[in-house]
């Protein structure tokens, strides 16, 4: 089958993005499907080996347990050569119970429960993770806002003594005009007077 995209390389992306791994084994295709274990062999040898984890789905499908036991093994053999950490690997096998089976206990092993417990695991940890940095983040905020109310007073003081200088340095600039001005006005009024004699 084509796509009009990198499929390996999407997952591998999104992979990157997120907080669990989950590959679920089809028993009808026996996990045979070449692009499915180039990508399992992908994340095994990059930073994701602890988010992985792997299933067989749709286990009610297979009704001999001699077959689903011969699905299994192969599904390993296939994986054994791809991943890394295989001395704990485990494969449960699940499926969703059918509405019309009459509420009849199934001999299948179902470990729905622990696909379920390991999204659980995977969000309790990744909201943990979430408000530890939440925490950090929020003492950077303060601690940068008290960096700034420090640096704000430094500012303010010394933007009042500028301001009280350059009030000073005008105050006396106008004196100075002040007495330049009534020293020309007698000396204008002394030269009239001289004059008018």
């Amino acid at each position: 089958m084509k796509y009009p995209f990198p499929v390996k390389d999407s997952i591998m992306w999104m992979a990157d993005h997120v907080d669990l791994i989950l590959v679920f084994f089809d028993p009808i295709g026996q996990a045979t499907c070449k692009r499915t274990m180039e990508v399992v062999e992908q994340l095994n040898n990059t930073h994701h080996l602890e988010k992985i984890h792997y299933f067989m789905s749709k286990a009610d499908e297979v009704l001999d347990e001699r077959d689903r036991q011969r699905v299994l093994i192969q599904i390993t053999q296939n994986l054994a050569t791809r991943i890394r950490n295989s001395h704990a690997f485990n494969l449960p096998t699940f499926y969703l119970p059918h509405e019309d089976d009459g509420g009849l206990p199934c001999s299948i092993p179902n470990a729905i429960e622990d696909v379920c417990t390991e999204i659980d695991k995977a969000i309790n940890q990744t909201v943990q993770k979430t408000l530890r940095q939440l925490r950090a983040d929020c003492a950077t905020i303060q601690a940068s806002i008290a960096q700034r109310r420090q640096q704000d007073a430094a500012n303010r003081q010394d933007n009042a003594g500028r301001t009280t200088r350059g009030a000073l340095l005008a105050a006396g600039s106008l004196l100075a005009l002040l007495l330049l001005a009534a020293a020309l006005g007698a000396r204008t009024a002394g030269a009239v007077c001289a004059l008018g004699e």
